[in-house]
């Protein structure tokens, strides 16, 4: 009987043809369930869920789909799609052909419309869903072929489900198999034929799956009628069996097949069961009905800024994939699954994740060979890694955890980590696992001196070692090798027994999902507009397409609807029962809510309470060593004095935390504290607010001199302490006095304020020493000027854009010298003299300005000058200068495109292109503009290839290639892509070891490939082993060669490799003194052609010639010889030469201090 029906989606009009069977009524045979019930008792019956589950409740069947499809493809563009073969395909059964031929047609319409027309979200959980969750605890798996979630819905998060099947999942009980995937992972669809081949074929990990079910356990096939396509190709999956052999497997159907169809089930070897599905879960003991709803109530299901909790872990949705995946990772042998490190951007979920998502998985039995019960201590590393360590365990042990006994524990584990592993195997108890969470395992970085952090990384080595805990970290991604170079024996783990997760954004079908389904479980209604309009909010704030191809938030766009659904909440939710689009609009949208709302927790402050506010928010503020603003934690005690005092700063607190206004209404809270080492500590809600709320940015910009003065005096006065408190090479110059601009703060003010009369003592000593040494100085004046003078030509003919920085260093100079005239009368005919220098240098620099003008065309020029300022990037981002020369750069790069383009056939404008572009990226890099330099490098990286393509530069491609590629290895790192950069890294090492082959006797090349070895080593994986040992290798040979001492670079990576004590990388200290004439000129030799290449073509005094020298040694990356040359030079041409070397050698990042010529002269 042949009807026309309605399409089973509700958005679309159109009908198709259905054939419409009587449901059968004959009762269930009492033998088949009896051995169903067998099955189920052993634990060995594995559940195939078909798409008639999906469509009873209205998603659409594969070929509704693609009559949809096919209409938005034919009003498009009707000439490009063949709408009658379609048709005809459909007609046939072949829907999955049909829907490779609108894909290929329609692109993203094709995913944005399958995404929207399968989402479950706003349906109710089937009965037969819930009847199957109420079986799940006798059931060994549920394998799924629709994308939908219903089944994860119904098993509310109890179950993990897996989009990409795994051979030891067959192996594995109380799993979900999505065989066709999952709506939120585009890339693991199996929709049209072409994906149903590259999936589902021979030798693929999901037909092996089935294959394996179905020889090693029973299967129970519903939700499928004979006829359908996804019945046909499941069974097709089936292996081979012989005819004979009775039937072993079951399936359900509700309407009686045909013979033919009946011959084709029974020849698989299922037994064909005919009647309702509902009484065939029932009587195996499922309970049909509708999935549950949680009683109306006005708490939020929304924690706004603040991180999920555990507790909360109900009204945490939009990550069940993720959590599956991490949470898996865990159990197995020992040695390598005991450790799940949680990687991501700030602003991704990485607390929430672990402690709404992770942690219930585990006590749930999603990592497999794990214990049933689990004990979970919870910590921040803080300042005091070790101590914060000490007092969790402690107390989540059930022990003494008073502050005597936090001592003694903490002195004893410091001292011995095995009295740690003694303790846990002592009191964890029978059939528990100890797991230990530290959330912002950063802290231990940014927070921690060296004394407190290494005895806690070497703790947590050992007992991960001896297997008495789980650990779980969160850190952020840009962190990581902040943490390798601090904490090399936790890293060291890290990269080899750790199972990394790289947290990604969250998808938009999970977004969905995390936005209505909390609201949903309390019987509140979330309108579909207002889902959609933060949907595309997020979408016009920027996403990221995913490794499988998903489309998802960017990083910083979950705090932000967090904290809007939140609001919403608030604004009358639980009495009305819904949120609405009118609301959103009425906060302020998504970008305006929180500086909104934030604000006015300020509103009705007093100027002074303002100002308070002001300075504690502050405090709460750190900035970094790349220029980024993050969060620190603040004692009570000092919180409350920046907070105006005891007697005020408590009402400030209390309405910064976000305590009730007059109208009983909850002010935003931007605080929250936490214990830490058994006292509170006041933290910032949310990096969030750091963002994107207008008025702490702009506090922050207006004060970021300042802050960043506090946190350079902490950072040197924790070094110099570390050093032993040494009283003498304290610095000096500026850099002394920016140091005493810093201001005391925080649990280390005794220390700073100790640092800063250390700082004071040794200045008042050097002055005394200048006393008596003025005579000399006087004579060096001269020779200061000329120094100066070549230094500004050298830099500013490496880039045009520091002049800026060389006039500053300039104006110290003569800042320090009218000091010096103050002080002595008898400095009026020096000062003369230096300033007639002055005017020389003027004079020169016009001179210079104007040949560099001239030689601009050229391309030998301009191709050393961007060559020249490779290693000037870290200078830049130091000065603060990034924006300025960033434009100059990118006008170079205008100029060259132009060039380009009026001669297409002179290649040297694409060489110089490629080189600019690789700068540019280096400074991005540097910048930490991650996104940036990786759009910098990949288009370096397509110029490098074009001029391999035209065979032209060929050889020096190759090697930009390698060396692009390894930037964008270690770029991918920064973002948390650690597939991608792997794979750009085993691309430099293929490159690099051709090279390396070619010219096996440059050391160089070699050392580029024990670079990219180590790369790969510290990602870890499989082969980490293995690329660590060639590294160690290769760099053991090139130290043999003596090709490492005097290369910083080198030097470092054989410090990663084959750690040591410095002093055995360092030079040996001349062993003679000044240099003699002939050895001068030896010198200046050797430097001639460098000198002239960098377009110095005047003459130059013998001193000036020596300092080029020294600064050539230092472009080119021998910044130990240049130092060393310095040293020697000192007596017999002056001491400002020697301290105008040690100028540059800071800014190439080996020294202790920025000290500018004039402030040498102290000496």
């Amino acid at each position: 009987m042949v009807h026309e029906l309605p399409l089973d989606n509700p958005r679309s009009g159109k009908t198709i043809q259905a054939v419409l069977r009587p449901v059968c009524t004959v009762p269930v045979d009492e033998a088949t369930l009896e051995a169903l019930r067998a099955a189920l008792a052993q634990g060995n019956l594995v559940v195939c869920v078909g798409p008639r589950v999906a469509r009873s409740i209205g998603l659409p069947s594969r070929e509704s789909l693609a009559t949809e499809l096919l209409g938005l493809a034919i009003e498009r563009d009707p000439e490009g799609v063949d709408a009658r073969a379609i048709q005809a395909a459909l007609a046939a059964g072949r829907g999955a052909e049909a829907l490779g031929e609108l894909r290929h047609a329609l692109g993203t319409t094709f995913d944005a419309v399958v995404e929207r027309g399968l989402s479950d979200q706003g349906h109710p959980v089937p009965p037969v869903a819930v009847a199957l969750a109420s079986l799940g605890e006798r059931l060994r798996a549920i394998y799924t072929t629709t994308l939908d979630r219903l089944v994860e819905r119904a098993f509310e998060g109890r179950w993990p489900s897996f989009a990409t099947p795994r051979a030891e999942l067959s192996q594995r009980r109380r799993v979900i198999v999505k065989l066709h995937g999952t709506l939120e992972l585009r890339g693991s669809w199996v929709l049209t034929h072409e994906q149903a081949r590259r999936e589902l074929g021979p030798n693929t990990p999901r037909r092996e799956l089935v294959e394996a079910a179905y020889r090693s356990h029973h299967l129970l096939l519903v939700g499928f009628e004979a006829g359908d396509p996804e019945l046909r190709e499941l069974v097709e999956l089936f292996p081979v069996r012989d005819d004979a052999t009775a039937a072993s497997h079951t399936i359900v159907l509700e309407h009686p097949p045909t013979p033919t169809e009946r011959r084709r089930l029974l020849g698989v070897g299922l037994e064909i069961v005919e009647g309702e599905l509902l009484s065939v879960l029932v009587g195996l003991g499922g309970h049909a009905g509708a999935a549950p709803v949680a009683a109306a109530s006005e708490a939020c299901p929304y924690p706004g800024l603040e991180a999920f909790t555990e507790e909360q872990a109900s009204s945490f949705f939009g990550r069940h994939m993720e959590i599956s995946q991490a949470a898996s990772r865990l159990g197995g042998s020992p040695e390598h699954r005991r450790w799940l490190s949680i990687e991501g951007p700030s602003g991704v979920g990485k607390s929430s994740f672990v402690h709404a998502g992770v942690i219930p998985a585990l006590r749930n039995g999603f990592a497999p060979d794990t214990p049933p019960r689990w004990l979970v201590a919870r910590m921040r590393p803080g300042p005091h890694p070790m101590r914060a360590l000490v007092e969790t365990v402690v107390r989540t042990l059930g022990l003494d955890h008073g502050r005597e006994a936090v001592d003694h524990h903490t002195a004893w584990w410091s001292h011995d980590p095995s009295r740690s592993v003694a303790l846990l195997r002592q009191h964890v108890p029978a059939g528990h696992a100890f797991a230990l969470v530290v959330d912002q395992l950063e802290e231990a970085v940014t927070l921690a001196d060296q004394a407190e952090r290494a005895p806690f990384g070497e703790l947590l080595v050992r007992a991960i070692a001896e297997g008495v805990i789980y650990l779980v970290t969160t850190i952020r991604s840009d962190f990581v090798p902040a943490l390798q170079a601090d904490l090399p024996s936790l890293a060291g783990l890290l990269n080899e027994g750790a199972e990394r997760y790289s947290l990604p954004p969250m998808s938009r079908v999970g977004l969905r999902e995390a936005i209505a389904e909390p609201a949903a479980r309390l019987g509140v209604r979330v309108e579909a507009d207002l889902v959609e309009r933060i949907i595309a909010d997020v979408d016009a704030g920027g996403r990221a397409r995913g490794a499988r191809g998903e489309v998802r938030a960017s990083d910083s766009a979950l705090p932000l609807v967090a904290h809007m659904l939140r609001g919403l909440w608030d604004a009358g939710a639980a009495s009305d029962r819904v949120l609405e689009l009118r609301e959103y609009v009425e906060l302020g949208a998504l970008m305006g809510a929180l500086g909104r709302s934030a604000d006015g927790a300020l509103v009705g402050l007093s100027p002074v309470e303002l100002a308070h506010a002001q300075r504690l928010l502050l405090g709460l503020v750190r900035i970094g060593d790349d220029g980024q603003a993050t969060r620190r934690t603040l004692p009570t005690a000092e919180a409350l004095e920046l907070a105006g005092g005891p007697a005020h700063g408590e009402a400030l607190l209390a309405r910064l935390s976000g305590s009730v206004d007059a109208h009983g209404r909850a002010r935003t809270r931007l605080l929250v504290t936490h214990v830490s080492e058994g006292s509170p500590r006041i933290d910032l809600v949310h990096e969030a607010l750091l963002r994107d709320w207008g008025t702490l940015h702009t506090w922050i910009e207006q004060n970021r001199y300042q802050l960043v003065r506090d946190e350079e005096l902490d950072r040197r006065a924790r070094r110099w302490q570390e050093a032993g408190s040494p009283i003498d090479d304290l610095p000096m110059g500026r850099e002394l006095a920016e140091l005493q601009e810093g201001r005391p703060h925080g649990e280390r003010a005794e220390l700073h304020r100790r640092y800063h009369e250390a700082l004071r003592s040794a200045s008042a000593r050097r002055r005394r020493r200048a006393r008596r040494g003025r005579i000399a100085l006087i004579a060096g004046l001269g020779v200061a000027a000329l120094a100066s003078s070549v230094a500004t030509f050298v830099l500013f003919r490496q880039n045009d854009g520091l002049s800026d920085e060389l006039a500053e260093k300039n104006a110290a100079l003569e800042q320090a010298n009218g000091s010096l005239a103050q002080r002595n009368g008898q400095l009026e005919d020096s000062n003369a003299v230096l300033e007639q220098s002055r005017r020389s240098e003027r004079e020169k620099k016009e001179d210079l300005e104007r040949k560099t003008e001239e030689l601009e065309g050229k391309q030998a020029t301009l191709a050393m000058v961007v060559d020249a300022n490779a290693g000037l990037a870290d200078l830049v981002v130091s000065a603060g200068e990034v924006e300025r020369v960033r434009g100059h750069l990118e006008g170079q790069l205008l100029r060259f495109e132009e060039l380009q383009r009026a001669d297409p056939s002179e290649l040297s404008w694409m060489v110089n292109r490629r080189n600019a572009l690789q700068l540019l990226g280096d400074l991005e890099a540097r910048a930490r503009q991650w996104d940036r330099a990786d759009q910098r490098y990949e288009e370096c990286l397509g110029l490098t290839r074009e001029l391999t393509r035209l065979e032209a530069d060929d050889a020096l491609a190759a090697d930009y290639e390698g060396d692009i590629q390894h930037r964008l290895g270690q770029v991918a790192q920064r973002l948390g892509t650690l597939d991608e950069a792997r794979e750009h890294h085993q691309q430099a090492l293929a490159i690099r070891q051709a090279r390396a082959e070619a010219e096996p006797s440059d050391p160089a090349r070699r050392f580029d490939v024990a670079a990219s070895h180590l790369e790969l080593h510290g990602l870890g994986g499989p082969d980490a082993r293995t690329h660590l040992s060639q590294a160690k290798a290769g760099l053991d040979q090139l130290e043999r060669e003596r090709e490492i001492a005097g290369h910083p670079e080198r030097e470092a990576a054989l410090q990663r490799v084959s750690p040591r004590p410095t002093s055995e990388l360092e030079p040996k200290a001349p062993s003679r003194g000044p240099l003699t004439t002939k050895e001068i000129s030896r010198v200046l030799g050797k430097k001639a052609k460098a000198v002239k290449q960098c377009g110095v073509m005047y003459d130059a005094t013998p001193g000036e010639e020596i300092f080029v020298a020294g600064k050539i040694d230092l472009g080119t990356g021998r910044v130990t010889e240049a130092s060393a040359l310095s040293a020697r030079i000192g007596a017999s041409l002056g001491r400002c030469i020697a301290g105008a070397v040690e100028e540059i050698t800071f800014r190439r990042g080996t020294g202790e201090g920025t000290r500018s010529f004039g402030h040498t002269f102290e000496l």
